[in-house]
């Protein structure tokens, strides 16, 4: 069965190189990606029964960033074991700090290696 992995980034290339980059894991039919350039937009879906097996998240987007998005997300009991992912420019200790008292899983620093992004996408949804 297909895993369902979301991308929320605010930014259209950042969207578009990730799918180009996981494009292989989409060929091998191991996972279905689904992209929104709006966190409002993500976290309605998610209100009306949408489901996730790996969500990453730009962290600075506009209306809410991705840590308050995941807090909101985590606080579903539906969603609190789904893993989440940063893929961001940040990368202070503080984010990260506050990324794992949310529950984030992982920390992607942009710009990213294609291998990289498709590793940690393997390894958080145990992916051979």
């Amino acid at each position: 069965m297909l895993k369902k992995v979301v991308f929320v980034d605010d930014s259209k290339t950042v969207l578009m190189t990730a799918e180009l980059a996981v494009k292989p894991l989409v060929e091998q039919q191991v996972i279905d990606i689904i992209t929104y350039d709006d966190a409002t937009k993500f976290l309605s879906d998610v209100e009306n029964d949408f489901s996730f097996d790996l969500l990453i998240t730009d962290v600075n987007m506009p209306n809410i960033n991705g840590l308050e998005m995941a807090k909101q997300i985590k606080s579903n009991p539906k969603f609190m074991a789904k893993p989440i992912l940063a893929l961001t420019t940040e990368n202070s200790p503080e984010l990260k700090t506050i990324a794992k008292e949310i529950g984030l899983t992982g920390w992607i620093t942009k710009p990213f290696k294609p291998q990289t992004l498709e590793k940690a996408i393997k390894r958080v949804l145990r992916i051979r």
